[in-house]
């Protein structure tokens, strides 16, 4: 745990203190059940344990499978911060943005981050993503947004790591992706909404 509580603090700038599932539990608005708070705490854990055994692999032009992993979790990890922090910018103002992200830096430097963490509003926030590699992120529906550039990363890790497990990765995400808008139509049809959204 102290690795990750580093990470997060080197991230805010500050030293390390807090615990991350400490900082996780003074979230009041965003996550009001010790159910949720819990399984947030732990997808960041698992994510960032994850990126540690992806940097611990061993570099060689002849195994692509560190290559093509870094590049799908690490972007995945950015846009995954970018979307927590615009959800806290435009719906929770008051939270502390820190305590929700994934201690990983991939394209977005930590100086990026913080930029994004500590601008006053959502509006500033966006101007600061449009001077970032991921500048051609829409905000007027982020999360198909995301869910179209993991589409194109994923497509591309294949391309570029042919004998990678990119390809199975890329099979396993659009599983995903169909299971969700199956859930979201049959959503849709039983409460007759017809504005729930499906990520293509």
């Amino acid at each position: 745990m102290d690795h990750i509580n580093a990470k997060i603090n080197a991230m805010r700038g500050k030293p390390s203190g807090q615990s991350l599932e400490e900082e996780i539990k003074r979230l009041s608005l965003f996550i009001c059940d010790a159910k949720t708070r819990r399984l947030l705490y732990l997808e960041s854990k698992d994510i960032f344990e994850a990126w540690s055994f992806i940097k611990s692999m061993p570099f060689s032009s002849n195994c692509p499978n560190r290559q093509a992993l870094r590049y799908i979790k690490g972007t995945e990890i950015d846009l995954q911060n970018i979307l927590r922090i615009y959800r806290l910018k435009r719906y929770y103002p008051e939270e502390e943005v820190f305590a929700h992200l994934i201690p990983v830096c991939y394209k977005l430097s930590k100086a990026m981050i913080k930029q994004m963490a500590e601008s006053p509003g959502a509006a500033e926030f966006i101007v600061a993503v449009k001077h970032s590699p991921y500048a051609h992120i829409s905000f007027e529906n982020i999360e198909l947004s995301i869910a179209q550039e993991m589409r194109r990363v994923y497509s591309r890790a294949t391309k570029r790591y042919p004998r990678s497990v990119a390809g199975l990765m890329a099979y396993l995400f659009t599983k995903k992706l169909e299971m969700r808008n199956l859930t979201a139509k049959e959503e849709a049809t039983k409460h007759e909404r017809g504005d729930l959204l499906c990520l293509h």
